[in-house]
């Protein structure tokens, strides 16, 4: 357990403890029906009365808040780290006070703003006792790769992690199934949210990212849109990893805070589609 609740505080989840505000079921009416698996009624009740319907709009709360950030963030006022807690401080956040943000910062500075990685997923997967199969989570987990998200378009993505969920419901239950249907459904709605609209996505972050980084770049212009692609896949699979651990934080607290958990999934998805571009462009 000890590892378990390190790595909530990486991904700056240790606020879910502190009396944030409950999910408002109202708005699942929001979700939008592009992260949806038709095959699966809203009202599928996970775990501890956590519901598909919760994971869609932990998603979806997500894409709002990425798109909170984006419309803010600009490096030429400052550093990453700079920048973040900026963001985080000054967005827009329904729900989200000042002690809630300070929270989620504070746990950003303790990870050295680093990205959620495979790693520490993998490791949470191991140690957490309450994921009985963790080979087969892991399996469902980490079939999902950049190259994946980088060689589709959203539409033939979400087919295959539509899939996947339908046989994931047919093999797990319990804290099993809520671990790779978070993942699964946040892979599907970052993709959307981070990827251009000619490959089916929104068009949003993709936006966000050029307009951040095409004054700053040098060399080949031929050369951009593959790193676009880069900072956004690793972007949407950081969200995705991130949310899995943000599901359990949530079922297990009696389905409080998913405002905040959707802040710091999105802090670490904009954390690392630029760390990842700025590495791409040091290169």
């Amino acid at each position: 357990m000890r590892i378990i609740y390190k790595l909530f505080t990486l991904i700056a989840f240790s606020a879910l403890f502190i009396g944030f505000v409950s999910c408002n079921k109202d708005n699942e009416a929001t979700f939008s029906s592009n992260n949806q698996n038709k095959s699966m009624p809203s009202n599928t009740e996970i775990v501890n009365g956590f519901t598909y319907a919760d994971v869609l709009y932990l998603t979806s709360l997500h894409n709002e808040f990425c798109e909170e950030y984006a419309n803010i963030f600009d490096l030429s006022r400052g550093t990453v780290e700079e920048e973040m807690e900026r963001c985080i401080t000054e967005a827009i956040l329904d729900g989200l006070g000042e002690t809630e943000r300070k929270s989620i910062i504070d746990s950003f500075r303790q990870h050295e703003f680093k990205p959620f990685s495979a790693e520490d997923l993998a490791l949470w997967v191991l140690e957490n006792k309450d994921i009985k199969d963790k080979r087969t989570v892991s399996d469902f987990v980490f079939s999902i790769s950049e190259r994946d998200l980088d060689s589709s378009t959203y539409v033939s993505f979400s087919r295959m992690v539509d899939s996947l969920q339908t046989d994931a419901c047919r093999i797990l239950s319990g804290y099993d199934l809520l671990a790779v249907i978070t993942y699964m459904e946040q892979a599907k709605a970052s993709y959307y949210y981070w990827m251009p609209e000619e490959a089916g996505g929104s068009g949003l972050g993709y936006s966000h990212i050029v307009s951040n980084f095409t004054p700053k770049t040098k060399g080949n212009n031929a050369q951009q849109p593959s790193k676009w692609w880069k900072a956004a896949a690793s972007a949407s699979l950081s969200d995705a990893k991130a949310a899995t651990v943000a599901s359990y934080v949530v079922a297990f607290s009696g389905g409080t805070g998913l405002g905040a958990a959707a802040a710091g999934i999105a802090g670490s998805s904009l954390l690392d589609g630029v760390i990842t571009l700025l590495s791409e462009w040091n290169n």
